[in-house]
């Protein structure tokens, strides 16, 4: 799959965001947990890219 370099680069910045906004705005476990597994992707993906330059 190939993505514009403009959206790539900020992808990690779109999962922190929604995680968050998720996080905050849902009052049950299940978006908390979401929210939680964005924030953790966006992370993981910040790593990644980190080793692999």
């Amino acid at each position: 799959m190939w993505l514009p370099e403009w959206l790539y680069k900020i992808l990690p910045g779109i999962y922190a965001t929604v995680g968050l906004l998720t996080i905050y705005n849902m009052e049950n476990s299940i978006g908390t947990a979401s929210g939680c597994l964005l924030v953790c992707t966006a992370i993981l993906v910040l790593v990644i890219r980190k080793d692999a330059s």
